[in-house]
């Protein structure tokens, strides 16, 4: 039922234009996020919350940050607030690599709008694997190709490809690189070699995979990676910026499996959201400016 209702708004409230994202989008994203959280209990790990730490519930769930970068480095860097960076528990190598962190040691992982920077899934996903309990969750969002101003011109990553990666970055990488930013800004030549030198140089972190919900769970399916989580529910509203996907780490689960049908977040977790919106936009009206 609530899935004709959200077809329903999505017709009355167009969400869409020159790929700018729309008050209704942000709204449905952060229910969304909302609904993923209501399933995390315990001691939980979150990686690269930088400004949008996930919404989790305090009183249920206890959460660490991780990151590549102290929050110092990451104002200079992207201009961001500094007050409004959380801070990092565990400064990770360049590689973003957990192995500092014991096995098993986290009920649940957290890692929005990451996957889709990373080269090696295979060593990711094992790594994170690593560290969530036996029962615990691992909670992704991820962009949508579709409707996301950097990817939809790209066209979607190849599962072969991906799962054929080589840790070794080296030169397939660049002739990675080189593909997305043709795909996406039409350069050739020298003006494309340029490019590419510059986002390398800068130490830029494009998105390396493309996907929709569909093409993510069909990745899924064939990721031997992806073997002993078993995808609890996933999240795809229509049109919209981001999906998510939580999976249990179950002993011998396969993810073939499949999840169950998509979850659409119901209109009171949405009804809070909003009014939860609204009160903090008020709260920010009315503190006095520093």
């Amino acid at each position: 039922m609530s899935a004709h209702i959200w077809h329903l708004l999505y017709r009355l409230c167009p969400i869409r234009r020159d790929f700018r994202r729309s008050r209704f989008d942000k709204l449905l994203c952060e229910a969304m996020r909302r609904d993923i959280a209501g399933h995390l209990r315990g001691r939980g790990l979150e990686i690269g919350a930088q400004t949008s730490p996930f919404p989790v519930n305090p009183s249920r769930a206890r959460v660490e940050h991780a990151d590549i970068r102290t929050p110092e480095d990451q104002s200079r860097r992207h201009r961001f607030d500094l007050k409004r960076l959380v801070s990092v528990d565990h400064l990770l190598p360049p590689g973003g690599s957990l192995h500092a962190i014991p096995s098993e040691s986290f009920d649940f992982l957290v890692a929005a709008h990451v996957l889709e920077h990373i080269w090696d899934i295979r060593g990711t996903i094992e790594d994170w694997k690593r560290v969530i309990r036996e029962g615990g969750h691992l909670a992704l969002v991820l962009p949508d190709r579709r409707w996301n101003v950097m990817d939809h011109r790209i066209s979607p990553s190849d599962p072969g490809e991906v799962i054929s990666r080589c840790p070794d970055e080296g030169r397939a990488l660049r002739d990675h690189l080189l593909r997305l930013q043709h795909e996406a800004t039409g350069l050739v030549g020298e003006a494309l070699e340029a490019r590419v030198d510059t986002v390398i140089a800068n130490e830029a972190h494009p998105h390396l995979n493309q996907w929709t919900c569909e093409e993510f769970l069909a990745l899924v399916g064939l990721h031997p990676a992806f073997h002993g989580l078993h995808p609890v529910r996933w999240w795809h509203l229509p049109r919209a910026f981001e999906f998510g996907v939580l999976f249990e780490r179950r002993l011998g689960a396969h993810p073939c499996s499949g999840p169950h049908p998509p979850r659409w977040p119901g209109m009171g977790r949405v009804t809070r959201t909003l009014l939860s919106l609204i009160r903090r936009k008020v709260t920010r009206r009315a503190s006095p400016r520093t």
